[in-house]
């Protein structure tokens, strides 16, 4: 039943897509959120948890981010809980081994659409996008992924935003129907070409025909 499922939202038509996106504005965006992220002076407490999350991250997060979870300590919660989900559910969806992280294919795409969504639901868009930025620093990161995880987190964003009404409603049995519909979504968005891979990998989700559109 779940293949049968999946093999629906890949071949059917869909309605969802709001106007494109263009990636050199994205770019353009995510390097001014960098350049204008003002890191205030840390409190001796708050020097404290910086070493401390410093620490445990590992080199996984980069000081601008570092510097945001020490200021919002409550939303390093939101951010782990939201990476962690992102991660297991791209890979439910495109019926890959748990184990093994993907980079740069069709299920990072659908991570980083879910991740993004989930994350605009949560913290709002403003956030959301701000702390994308701060995690995809090109200084950190391969120039080409960079480019492809803001753009998929962007085109995400950009369905929340224009779609939260019917995202957040809550059906007749006091559930939300959020995370059926980003799913969906991905899916959806994966399916017509418009997310960015650099590398279409065998998966229940490639679509090598599409993938990659990203040099």
């Amino acid at each position: 039943m779940k293949n049968i499922i999946i093999l629906i939202l890949l071949s059917t038509s869909s309605s969802i897509f709001a106007e494109e996106v263009d990636l050199q504005e994205v770019l353009d965006n995510h390097y001014d959120r960098i350049e204008t992220y003002e890191e205030t002076p840390l409190g001796p407490g708050e020097e404290i948890l910086y070493s401390l999350l410093k620490k445990l991250a590992k080199h996984r997060l980069t000081p601008k981010m570092l510097h945001y979870f020490t200021k919002h300590p409550f939303d390093l919660e939101t951010f782990y809980r939201v990476s962690k989900y992102a991660e297991s559910a791209s890979k439910s969806l495109c019926q890959v081994s748990s184990e093994k992280r993907h980079e740069s294919d069709e299920v990072d795409a659908i991570r980083h659409f879910i991740w993004a969504g989930y994350m605009a639901k949560n913290l709002g868009t403003n956030k959301a996008l701000l702390l994308q930025s701060l995690q995809e620093d090109r200084r950190y990161n391969d120039f080409l992924s960079m480019k492809m995880d803001l753009y998929n987190n962007q085109v995400a964003i950009n369905y929340v935003s224009k779609n939260s009404t019917e995202l957040f409603a809550i059906n007749r049995r006091g559930r939300s129907q959020f995370d059926k519909k980003i799913k969906e979504a991905a899916l959806e968005f994966l399916k017509a070409g418009k997310l960015k891979v650099t590398e279409s990998k065998k998966s229940y989700c490639q679509r090598d025909d599409l993938y990659p559109n990203l040099f």
